[in-house]
């Protein structure tokens, strides 16, 4: 364990990333957190070391500040005894991040609006302070013991904005799409005509999304399939992936007691994956 003259401590590694690796930490004031360390890269100057240090401490005292249910909380920006590493001291979510629930399976409709609601508040609490985040993904967005999403992982958060606008610094599979032909990025919309004006538009169009249609959906390398259940009948949707150009799917409704299995609509035999695609947006839609 490391200790520091903020008697905080941090040992076991919760993960790692481009600008820098996160741990599980302990202080006296707000128990356990999690604690992201900053480091001198290979090759880099004493000065630039030193400039970039300084932008790191700023940016902490910018982030303290943006205190939100749906914002990790910084709690301090410390530098170590040794001046080799600056550590940011973040609450600690303990729910992990939504990347694991990404890999474990579709979501259901329901969470879905609910983490993108609480994330989109979260953002838009940035925004209104000046700041852009530029690399919201599942795996930063964290997750309480309550279950609440919030945003994190500040190592492309910015306010050097310009008439409104950030750099294009950052992920390149990240950026905003606009931002690979030249032009700059925005909180607010580039394209009027495909874009909400700000998070919280956003927000108030998820509330009017349906979530109540009750299918089921699990994932596998080769197949895609739904289910859902009524008093007396079973209602299943298995598309089936043969190879990249080769697609066929089902609709059966089968008995849960009594009765026999019947189709309700299928692929034209193996299709490409534009007419599967189709012919199941067509079957669903009529079965919302």
């Amino acid at each position: 364990m490391n200790r520091l003259e903020s008697n905080l401590q941090y040992g076991k590694a919760l993960g790692s990333g481009h600008f820098g690796d996160v741990f599980l930490g302990t202080d006296d004031v707000h128990g356990e957190v999690a604690v992201k360390v900053f480091k001198q890269r290979v090759g880099e100057s004493p000065k630039e070391w030193q400039a970039r240090k300084a932008d790191l401490l700023a940016e902490g005292q910018r982030l303290s500040h943006a205190a939100h249910t749906n914002v990790v909380q910084v709690h301090q920006l410390l530098e170590s005894p040794t001046n080799d590493e600056i550590l940011l001291v973040m609450e600690f979510c303990s729910g992990g991040s939504l990347q694991k629930h990404f890999e474990a399976g579709p979501m259901r409709l329901g969470e879905v609006r609910r983490y993108s609601t609480e994330i989109a508040t979260g953002l838009h609490i940035l925004h209104a302070r000046g700041m852009l985040h530029r690399d919201i993904k599942p795996g930063n967005i964290l997750i309480t013991n309550r279950g609440v999403g919030k945003l994190g992982d500040f190592g492309l958060v910015t306010d050097n904005l310009i008439l409104g606008y950030g750099s294009a610094a950052g992920y390149l599979d990240h950026l905003a799409p606009e931002v690979h032909g030249g032009a700059p990025t925005s909180p607010l919309n580039d394209d009027p005509d495909l874009r909400f004006d700000n998070a919280m538009a956003f927000v108030d169009a998820l509330g009017q999304t349906p979530t109540g249609s009750g299918w089921r959906c699990k994932v596998t390398s080769t197949k895609v399939g739904w289910v859902k259940r009524t008093a007396d009948r079973r209602t299943k949707v298995i598309w089936t992936e043969h190879s990249p150009r080769k697609h066929e799917w089902i609709a059966l409704s089968e008995p849960l007691r009594n009765g026999r299995t019947l189709t309700l609509g299928r692929s034209a035999g193996v299709v490409g994956r534009a007419d599967a695609e189709a012919g199941l947006r067509d079957f669903f839609a009529k079965r919302a």
